[in-house]
């Protein structure tokens, strides 16, 4: 799968956060999952290399609920984010990223469950014993959440923060979405429960 070039707006982001390993982690991660809506394919290997399998079947399902509704989008380019901190377990394989992000930029219906405005995010990382960084989760910061500067994560103080947006280059199309259905959409295989116990016969 051919992910799009990204035209920023007013340049690319800057700033001595967009180097940190885990930031660059989120960044791709929200490109591959963009890609992936786009296409009804979350198959590609960049999607495996920044998320967790959970976190890519739960995306495809919700590919196929929309689909099944006839409520599809595209998304124009990622979602926009502005990172303000890492927060590093002690051994080094887990990080917290928090960001300001803003609505993802989309041609069609809204996705579900999709957060409106700008709002306070915190993505969860986990290393991967193959090196990867993955996304396991992301959700509005629990409870105190400082910033280095003092500042408490909040929607609040998002509102005041420059986020960077991009688009794809070229636009991606919706009408070719519009044709499928959620029997269509492409996901890796569910993992078997760990519980299943095979009987044998007789």
């Amino acid at each position: 799968m051919v992910t799009p070039m990204v035209s920023w707006q007013g340049g690319p982001p800057s700033g001595e956060l967009e180097r940190d390993p885990w930031v660059r982690a989120v960044r791709a991660g929200e490109l591959a999952f963009a890609a992936a809506s786009n296409a009804a394919n979350f198959t590609d290997e960049a999607l495996a290399q920044t998320w967790s399998n959970s976190a890519v079947l739960w995306m495809a399902d919700l590919a196929r609920t929309d689909l099944d509704h006839g409520s599809p989008y595209v998304a124009l380019g990622p979602r926009p984010l502005t990172p303000l901190a890492v927060e590093l377990d002690e051994e080094g394989r887990s990080a917290l990223v928090a960001v300001c992000a803003d609505d993802l930029a989309v041609a069609g219906e809204q996705p579900s469950g999709d957060r409106q405005g700008r709002h306070a995010q915190v993505y969860r990382l986990e290393l991967g014993d193959d090196g990867e960084r993955r996304i396991v989760g992301s959700n509005a910061p629990d409870g105190d959440f400082r910033l280095p500067d003092g500042g408490l994560l909040t929607d609040e103080y998002c509102s005041s923060v420059a986020i960077a947006r991009g688009l794809f280059d070229p636009a991606p199309d919706l009408e070719p979405l519009l044709e499928l259905d959620g029997d269509d959409v492409l996901a890796p295989p569910s993992p078997s429960p760990s519980f299943a116990v095979e009987v044998p016969d007789g």
